[in-house]
């Protein structure tokens, strides 16, 4: 299951011609895992879904499963072109909380290690948690985006959340839509409604 939040302004709300930029943040309220090389997670940021199923839907698909060549490292996948993966030294990068995620990363549509025993932001030693940089192609602009990613001490891997930014604009790792900001949404698109009746009634009377 996951849920599905967007940001709003007063403006889209009242009927604005240009959509606002906003964050598409995707939780999953039960993470999924990966322990074996049988198993696998796909999501797609754009289309906001995840599943342990195979999954070639519409949007970029990313996986991440165990590479099975003897070693099993854990790698992530792009399913077609229009997904990439932040790199560190031929690695999967692992982001901290409000790290920047922008073109300026060394981005990859390639299979990627996710390394396990390393020292620097591409390790992912066991009991580590972090953010994965992805990027993908939205309509001919690139949006970026995080993948709230951890790997167990018991040598499984887990997504918990995902999410992205539609205006292509650069992403803090873990940003997620602001609540007040939805509030004000809802507020105003509330004393529209009222606006709009109060101009009906009025029509009536007249």
């Amino acid at each position: 299951m996951k849920t599905k939040q967007k940001t709003f302004s007063l403006a889209s709300v009242a009927g604005a011609a240009v959509a606002p930029a906003a964050i598409i943040h995707t939780s999953l309220e039960v993470p999924l895992t990966a322990s074996t090389t049988s198993d696998s997670i796909f999501f797609s940021l754009s289309e906001q879904w995840a599943t342990t199923t195979n999954q070639t839907l519409g949007g970029e698909v990313f996986r991440l499963y165990f590479y099975d060549n003897g070693t099993n490292k854990p790698v992530l996948f792009n399913q077609n072109t229009s997904g990439e993966i932040a790199l560190l030294d031929d690695y999967a990068k692992r982001f901290s909380t409000e790290d920047l995620i922008s073109g300026s990363e060394n981005f990859t549509n390639e299979l990627t290690y996710i390394n396990i025993s390393g020292n620097n932001d591409a390790n992912w030693a066991p009991g580590t948690r972090g953010f994965l940089g992805l990027m993908f192609n939205n309509e001919g602009t690139p949006n970026f985006g995080w993948a709230d990613f951890e790997y167990r001490e018991n040598s499984s891997m887990v997504l918990h959340s995902f999410a992205y930014d539609d205006s292509g604009a650069p992403i803090p790792a873990g940003a997620v839509p602001e609540p007040q900001t939805v509030m004000l949404a809802i507020l105003a698109a509330g004393s529209l409604y009222m606006m709009e009746r109060r101009r009906r009634a009025a029509q009536a009377d007249a």
